[in-house]
């Protein structure tokens, strides 16, 4: 397909889309969300037309990669209709890319790795599954097939990244997004405290439930920072950020530490260790002032934040438990209504696997409420057991299975000395999103989810080319021993 036609269709409706904006933007009060949302469009425009011998598919990948960090989930809401956000219309235009650039072969994506072809075999599954959700639960069914076809981003990457300009500016616009994003969440986060108020967006700030991936991340690339340079700053750089991470909701710390003890156990990563120690020691500190302060927001415990990611309603938390107990409650709920209803096919996409929760425990009811409401337990587990039952579980242990041993073949076949820094923040990032989906949501909503599978996708293409490289160089060696051995030879004759 033409570069240039391309462009200019895309740059039109994307005009069309700021007319939609504008007009929307009479309704809002807050002045800060309509310069963010102005500035997002203006930014989406100015950048489909710069650099043009990018793809257009690479350019809406780079787009929404920025924005899910610095936006949020403020950034991945826009939208002309619901439920067609930003992400849906990038993998549109990612998919209808690969189909004009492969001539409608499909084929191309079996095989590339067993990750992304497990994937795409659960995606033809659980097509299955929509085709009879859509038509008890509508368009419900379809907003949570989302966590399902978000992972048609690993593969579209992963054939996307055979150029060497796509990858080099895949790494450079992770690596600085994470930068600012991250500083964005510190900022945010003070700011929640009565710190720096004026900075507030609203919801175009980075979220909660990718914050956990997005520090963790970080502090690895400080750390490999440190490895290859050897300077102090680096090294002060990653502990004041595990300080901050051990300060924030329960997620943060439980994905940091699980990543933590990966690379201790299964790299050369030694220094790593006392940031976990020196992270456990500011939880021991923090624990006992909050107690004593009688202060929540000491102890980074932010209900409303955890409650409403999943939610357009605003829920009033005001002196609810620990996020721990109504955690526990809520999949205790999900295992019994699923165990009574369906145990081995679940309940479906669309069934609602929240009100029974809200009303039980908050006494609130907002079923069938024209805005929605929370529609996962923040544990990926129970929400596949609920959406698709025992045979939906038993895919995703074996994907676990996967998904854990190919992260611990890139930290094992990395040598951390000679890797850069920001693949190391990948790695980190993509181990820590997977923990944060056992307590709060990854693979669920798209901000976190898309950036997942799509850095993925990069490692794993990155993963090929380092094999490939250390292959060539072996059989380079070959070459050459043989041809030793044949003037070793040929002198002996003589």
């Amino acid at each position: 397909m033409n570069n240039k036609f391309s462009t200019l269709i895309l740059v039109i409706l994307l005009f069309a889309l700021s007319i939609w904006g504008v007009s929307e933007l009479i309704n809002l009060d807050n002045t800060k969300v309509q310069i963010a949302i102005l500035g997002t469009v203006g930014a989406a425009i100015l950048f489909i037309v710069i650099k043009n011998d990018l793809s257009i598919d690479m350019k809406m990948l780079l787009f929404v990669t920025f924005g899910y960090f610095i936006g949020g989930k403020g950034f991945a809401y826009l939208s002309p209709v619901a439920p067609i956000y930003i992400g849906e219309i990038a993998l549109a235009i990612c998919s209808l890319m690969f189909i004009f650039r492969h001539k409608g072969n499909v084929f191309k994506f079996i095989g590339r790795h067993p990750i992304i072809t497990f994937s795409i075999a659960i995606l033809l599954l659980c097509l299955v599954r929509i085709y009879f959700d859509y038509k008890k639960f509508g368009l419900y069914s379809i907003r949570d097939f989302a966590m399902v076809y978000y992972s048609l981003f690993a593969g579209l990457v992963y054939l996307l990244m055979n150029k060497t300009a796509n990858r080099e500016l895949f790494q450079k616009c992770f690596k600085y997004s994470l930068l600012i994003g991250t500083g964005v969440l510190i900022i945010s986060s003070l700011g929640a405290r009565g710190l720096l108020d004026s900075i507030s967006f609203g919801t175009i700030s980075p979220h909660a439930d990718l914050g956990a991936a997005m520090s963790t991340g970080l502090v690895f690339f400080f750390i490999q920072k440190y490895n290859l340079s050897k300077k102090q700053i680096w090294l002060a750089f990653s502990f004041i950020l595990t300080a901050f991470i051990f300060t924030q909701k329960t997620a943060f710390p439980f994905s940091f530490l699980a990543v933590t003890a990966f690379f201790f156990l299964f790299s050369k990563m030694r220094i790593i260790i006392f940031l976990g120690v020196f992270g456990t020691l500011v939880l021991a500190v923090i624990i006992p002032l909050g107690i004593l302060a009688n202060n929540d927001a000491l102890l980074g415990s932010d209900i409303v934040q955890t409650i409403g990611s999943a939610s357009e309603v605003t829920i009033d938390t005001e002196g609810m438990a620990n996020t721990t107990a109504w955690r526990i409650t809520w999949w205790r709920i999900v295992y019994e209504m699923t165990m009574e209803q369906n145990p081995f096919l679940g309940l479906g996409f669309g069934a609602d696997i929240t009100s029974p929760f809200l009303r039980e425990v908050y006494n609130v009811n907002y079923y069938g409420q024209e805005h929605g409401y929370a529609r996962y337990p923040h544990n990926i587990l129970f929400t596949i057991f609920g959406r698709l039952g025992i045979l939906g579980l038993c895919f995703f242990m074996a994907y676990m299975v996967l998904f854990l041993r190919t992260v611990l073949s890139f930290i094992k076949t990395v040598r951390f000395n000679k890797c850069e820094a920001t693949e190391v923040a990948m790695i980190a990032f993509v181990l820590a999103g997977f923990a944060n989906a056992f307590v709060q949501a990854t693979y669920e909503v798209p901000f976190a989810a898309i950036l997942h599978w799509c850095t993925l996708g990069y490692l794993l293409h990155w993963q090929r080319l380092k094999k490939k490289k250390k292959k060539d160089s072996g059989n380079k060696s070959e070459d050459l021993l043989q041809n030793d051995n044949t003037h070793l030879t040929r002198g002996n004759i003589k």
